[in-house]
Formats: structure tokens, C-alpha cells, sequence
């Protein structure tokens, strides 16, 4: 089969359709003027159907490279759709592994954090920090460097935790507290001079649900008389009445 029928002034000014190259290649161009390489082609008697990127982004010369080696890894026998997944699985744990090292995770930072606030807040604040932080927002973005973590994430992520229900109430505030922990990893971060001067989490603290506080019932002004009527004769321990007192 014939290859390399197009021509890149053709590509430029190609109209709505679909437009073939050779060798399953195709330049697919929309109604509304996009324009994207596609590649049909089998693999182990299954059909595939590849995606090169759009059209100029990805020169015609740019798409027959790729048609090439797709082509070449179907005559091994291996699905270029499953090997560039697992190139990028392997790709993103190297980089995880290489922040790792760096000690540059939000994981890492927020740790260092915590052993930063030992004798300036209480043990069981800055424990509790790092145990929430641990169960909430770690499994999520805890292995990503911070220039890696979107402020989108973050506020899917902390309006999901807003949706939750704790003992029948909203964890709006809990919410809200990861919020501000974790800006204060981000502040660490600048403080530790990681390159880093976006903080997402001090905009994203304003976009959070509110938390609805229930206020202990107060005693009316007409209603102390009764109150302390029934406080003397209630059937009580002395020290409970003198607490009340």
C-alpha cells in the first residue's frame, strides 16, 4: 500500500473529512476546522485505533515518525496503546522516586513541618496535624512535588472531604483545617527555598464550604428565676451544683 500521500500545503488548507496518508495514517479534520492524526492498525487480530496529537502541533513529518514506530512495535507483537501507558506508569514512578529523594513531596515537606513545630505548639496539635494530613490528603497528592500539585486537585479534594459526614454532621471544618495545614506546608516550602511561591491553598480556603457551628442553648433573662429553682432542688452531687454555680 502506497505511503506519504499527503503533502504539508494540503494538510494546511485540508477541508472536513477524513484524509489518509498510507500505512493506516489519516489526517482527521472536523467541522470546526480541527484537525487530528489518527492511525488505524491491527495488533494480534484486534483493531486499534491510535491518537498522534492534533494538526499543527503535530507535523505531518511528526505523525509518519510515529506511524513508523507504531508499525514497528506491532510486528513484535506489542499494542502501542499498552506500551505507552506503561511508559508513562514507568515514567511517573521514576519521578516519584526521584522527588522522593529530593525530599521535595508534599509528604516529605509536611513531616519536616512537623518536627519544625516540636516546643513551639503543643505535641497532640502538631500530631494531630500530620494524622489527618496522613488520612486525608497524603494517599492522594503525598508523593507529588509541589510544582506538580494543581489548585484544581486541591479543591476537589477538599470539598470532597467537606461532602463526608462525621457522626451525622457535614466535616466542612476538618475541610477547612487541611486547608490550612497544608498552606502551611506550602509556606515551609518557601521557607526551606524550594522554588516555590504559589500558594493555592490560601485562595482555595475562601471556596470551601461553611461550617455550620452549633452554639450551646443560651438561658433567657425571664427564665434565670426558674433556673435556679430547679438548680437547688436538683437531685444532684454538691460538687456538680457548685460546677453548675
Amino acid at each position: 500500500m502506497a505511503t506519504n500521500k499527503l503533502k504539508p500545503a494540503f494538510c494546511n488548507h485540508a477541508k472536513p473529512g477524513t484524509h489518509f496518508d498510507g500505512g493506516g495514517l489519516y489526517l482527521l479534520v472536523e467541522k470546526s476546522g480541527k484537525k487530528y492524526w489518527r492511525m488505524q492498525c491491527r495488533v494480534n487480530g484486534k483493531r486499534k485505533l491510535l491518537g498522534f496529537g492534533s494538526y499543527p502541533e503535530v507535523t505531518l513529518a511528526n505523525a509518519r515518525e510515529e506511524r513508523r514506530k507504531a508499525q514497528e512495535l506491532i510486528k513484535k507483537g506489542i499494542d502501542p496503546i499498552e506500551h505507552t501507558r506503561q511508559q508513562k506508569v514507568a515514567q511517573e514512578a521514576a519521578e516519584r522516586l526521584q522527588a522522593k529523594e529530593e525530599g521535595n513531596t508534599f509528604e516529605l515537606i509536611a513531616k519536616r513541618l512537623h518536627a519544625s513545630k516540636e516546643g513551639k505548639v503543643t505535641d497532640e496539635a502538631r500530631d494531630k496535624m500530620l494524622r489527618q494530613l496522613e488520612i486525608h490528603v497524603f494517599p492522594l497528592v503525598g508523593h507529588k512535588r509541589l510544582a506538580e500539585i494543581e489548585g484544581k486537585e486541591l479543591l476537589e479534594l477538599f470539598r470532597s472531604i467537606a461532602d463526608k459526614e462525621n457522626h451525622g454532621r457535614k466535616m466542612s471544618y476538618m475541610a477547612k483545617r487541611l486547608c490550612q495545614w497544608s498552606a502551611e506546608v506550602f509556606d515551609f516550602a518557601n521557607v526551606e527555598d524550594n522554588n516555590f511561591t504559589l500558594n493555592p491553598c490560601r485562595l482555595i480556603v475562601n471556596h470551601l464550604p461553611s461550617h455550620d457551628t452549633q452554639h450551646a442553648m443560651r438561658i433567657k433573662f425571664q427564665e434565670i428565676g426558674k433556673f435556679i429553682a430547679a438548680l437547688d432542688h436538683y437531685p444532684s452531687y454538691e460538687i456538680t451544683k457548685a460546677a453548675i454555680w
